[in-house]
């Protein structure tokens, strides 16, 4: 029983956790009601690993598909925040208990231990397989088993399972439901390493019932948290069962990916909120295949099936949502006008409060703040070094606390075409190089931005909100010049006149 204690194993202590290292890493999940299948993930990322376990997963690109259920969608949002929160060796608010890192008083009180075998591999070492279970609050705890390598008590696998999870790492989205019923099976693998061990791969299977707690009416499909008065034509939503399986593997310890520059309010931010703000990356899905699992024809077919809606859609208008599924996406420059979002009416519709705010100068330049960036990205694909840029506004880092008038409208929409402007020009200077390489077109890359964000600086202060005509409309002629819009003249109007939001 010593054996599952970092205390009491030097050997563990010493060569399995003393640094961290990045590998590419490739995450697949899938989930299905019964037998029809509800979503597919496939994503690459930066994965930081600390011997037995997951420090972060910073992605790369992903792509995915969602199939709704006869009244609703089930979406898996941080399936990859889930498994790099889980930690062998401590224990956390996401997961139940396990006997690894337990002193041996505890460890006794809490788990029955057994030797479940005992057998020679291949190179003459000896492995013992020990399973463990919780005597009492098996809500709490994993059951499990675990294989330990005994010339240097380092574990070369570990299984743990759980039923019926008094915690874990989900919750439900939907307004007023519950998960409940939750079992867990996660299997970590390891590779031995001459200082240690290294993570190989982790399978992380679940499943649970949804409850809606909610009633829709059988006429137009509307949801109510509450059965209405006139309850003939409203009907209880079901409660679905509902399982999932995700994997995770580390398979190339001597490369990182470029990952794409560009600056999030906050580490965690959510991977499909990072994916609205990259958008898809067709040429790298064309030519990077590397490393998949599963069944790569299967997964297709779900994805090309005119019953699934893609990355390439779920964020706008779809068959899910009449909105898109995410509040306030990352916009992308294009000549369809963007607009200041309404100050919230109340707290439920405030955005969270990740925002910063605009150093300036005035008083006014602290009751707003605009922030557009160009996102950068370097990839070698098909024998070649590629560039992408894109001009995206960021909308959990903006802000505006002034009335919304058609001239304050035509000030964010000059800032966004100023910034594309800008992208159009470091493209310029990319396409110039002879001889590219990553080094190179980083180099041009940090240099255009610190001057692009010096020019905005100076547009803010010399517009005041495109309250100064003459400056503002000095910096809406060059837009005029370089882009074609006459942003003055088009909210010359009120807005709701002169375009749909």
């Amino acid at each position: 029983m010593n054996r599952f204690r970092t205390s009491s194993s030097p050997t563990l202590e010493k060569n399995v956790r003393h640094k961290n290292e990045v590998a590419q890493s490739y995450m697949e999940m899938q989930s299905f009601l019964n037998e029809h299948q509800l979503e597919y993930f496939q994503g690459y990322y930066n994965g930081t690993y600390d011997g037995y376990d997951i420090e972060d997963l910073e992605l790369k690109t992903a792509r995915f598909g969602i199939q709704k259920t006869p009244n609703m969608a089930f979406h898996s949002k941080e399936t990859s925040r889930a498994m790099y929160k889980h930690d062998i060796f401590n224990t956390n608010e996401f997961f139940p208990d396990s006997p690894f890192g337990m002193k041996r008083r505890k460890l006794v009180k809490t788990f029955k231990v057994e030797m479940n075998a005992k057998y020679k591999e291949q190179n003459g070492d000896i492995t013992y397989v020990l399973s463990f279970q919780p005597r009492k609050e098996a809500r709490s705890a994993f059951s499990g088993k675990v294989w330990i390598d005994s010339a240097t008590n380092i574990l070369t696998k570990v299984e743990l399972l759980i039923q019926d999870a008094s915690k874990c790492p989900f919750i439900a989205i939907h307004r007023g439901g519950v998960l409940l019923d939750v079992n867990m099976h996660i299997t970590k693998t390891y590779d031995r390493m001459s200082e240690g061990v290294r993570l190989n791969s982790m399978d992380f299977d679940f499943d649970f019932t949804f409850d809606p707690q909610s009633f829709y009416n059988v006429d137009n499909g509307v949801f109510y948290k509450q059965r209405p008065h006139d309850s003939i034509n409203y009907k209880p939503i079901p409660s679905y069962r509902i399982r999932a399986n995700a994997v995770l593997a580390a398979y190339n310890f001597n490369e990182e990916f470029y990952i794409p520059k560009f600056d999030f309010p906050s580490h965690e931010f959510a991977d499909y909120h990072k994916m609205i703000a990259f958008k898809h990356h067709t040429d790298f899905w064309d030519c990077y295949t590397t490393f998949r699992v599963g069944n790569s024809e299967k997964n297709e077919q779900f994805l090309d099936d005119p019953q699934t809606v893609t990355h390439k859609t779920l964020f706008k208008k779809n068959s899910i949502s009449g909105v898109g599924m995410y509040e306030y996406p990352y916009r992308h420059w294009a000549k369809k006008r963007i607009y200041l979002r309404p100050p919230a009416k109340n707290e439920e519709e405030k955005v969270p409060d990740i925002r910063t705010q605009f150093e300036g100068n005035s008083i006014n330049a602290q009751k707003y703040n605009l922030v557009a960036q160009i996102l950068f990205e370097v990839d070698s694909l098909c024998g070649n070094w590629q560039y992408r840029t894109r001009t995206v506004y960021d909308p959990f880092q903006s802000f505006y606390n002034f009335e919304r008038t058609p001239r304050s409208v035509a000030f964010l929409n000059v800032y966004f075409d100023l910034m594309e402007i800008s992208r159009r020009k470091l493209n310029a200077k990319l396409d110039a190089v002879e001889n590219p390489s990553e080094e190179i077109w980083m180099k041009i890359y940090q240099k255009h931005k610190e001057k692009t964000s010096a020019r905005m600086d100076t547009f803010f202060k010399e517009v005041e909100r495109g309250t100064r005509e003459e400056d503002f409309l000095k910096w809406n002629a060059l837009v005029i010049e370089e882009l074609g819009i006459d942003n003055i003249q088009m909210f010359s109007i009120p807005e709701e006149e002169s375009a749909e939001e």
